[in-house]
């Protein structure tokens, strides 16, 4: 099977490259940043004739739609960027999809941002979207344009916070494990955090991309799936495993700064579609999944 992994330089990309190869998938991969090399090219998706021209190289069986901007923050900063990139990229990939390949599966990865404030718990594909940041706005919008092409068989996730090794800054894990590590370096004197009372259903994201893949192979076409592990955890809990961990005594205070507008209070999905059409459970648990993190970030020079 050959594999295009739009985004493979980004923190999920990554993972799913390493367990596609795994697996004897060929792999081919666009990306923005660097490294390149002769099956992975610089390519911005907004660059149509470009993003021709390399899709005739390719030719992929399946195409695992990662690229896009993924910062709730930065949606609000840039909300046009935001949808330009996330809806119009999608649109540019799909277009030339269709032009060129004529039997193709697309994961169009989604998020569960996309689901807002809902009355009950957990949340399951049945439950209507109320996206309530330029970012989830985005990525309604990139699903709903999905339908337009019906030639290409999509299967679309709505992905729950994923966290991991190799995330970066922007998101309250990284974020978190960054700053003890800086606090058990002497570099920082204390951990700021935001809000703390939200609750969010995390997953390590090697998990993530493995569901991904059992969706290329086994999904209903446009059919939508979440991933998720059916446990929302407050931050607060996820912050105190954090520094539970540090090598330092760390003295953690509130930034009013860190607050994000419109925060979602929960996040919690079903995953119950996903395991029946596929067999995927979660199988790394939150506490492994805190301690590679943090060995990443001491990994870090």
């Amino acid at each position: 099977m050959r594999a295009l992994v739009t985004g493979i330089n980004g923190f999920v990309g990554q993972h799913l490259k390493t367990q596609l190869i795994a697996r004897d998938w060929e792999v081919f991969g666009l990306s923005v940043e660097p490294p390149f090399s002769e099956k992975l090219w610089k390519c911005d998706l907004l660059d149509t004739p470009l993003l021709m021209t390399v899709m005739r190289k390719i030719l992929p069986d399946v195409v695992f739609h990662l690229a896009g901007i993924s910062s709730i923050k930065l949606s609000w900063e840039q909300p046009e960027l935001t949808m330009r990139v996330n809806h119009d990229g999608t649109d540019s990939l799909y277009r030339v999809l269709t032009s060129l390949v004529k039997h193709v599966t697309v994961v169009l990865v989604s998020s569960a941002e996309v689901y807002g404030i809902q009355p009950r718990f957990p949340i399951t594909e049945l439950d209507p979207p109320h996206p309530s940041n330029p970012y989830a706005k985005s990525k309604m919008a990139a699903e709903k344009l999905s339908l337009d092409y019906p030639s290409i068989r999509t299967i679309i996730t709505r992905s729950f916070p994923h966290i991991g090794p190799g995330q970066r800054p922007g998101f309250v894990v990284p974020d978190v494990a960054q700053q003890i590590v800086a606090i058990e370096r002497g570099t920082e004197t204390e951990l700021l955090i935001g809000n703390t009372e939200a609750q969010r259903d995390f997953t390590d994201v090697r998990d993530v991309v493995n569901a991904y893949i059992l969706l290329a192979e086994r999904g209903v076409t446009g059919q939508t799936y979440n991933v998720c592990s059916n446990v929302a955890y407050p931050i607060s809990e996820v912050v105190n495993l954090l520094v539970a961990k540090a090598t330092a005594p760390v003295t953690v205070r509130k930034d009013p700064s860190r607050m994000r507008p419109s925060d979602i209070p929960i996040l919690q999905g079903d995953n119950t579609k996903l395991r029946l059409a596929t067999g995927w459970v979660p199988r790394i648990p939150l506490g492994q999944t805190i301690t590679d993190v943090l060995a990443y970030y001491r990994s870090l020079s």
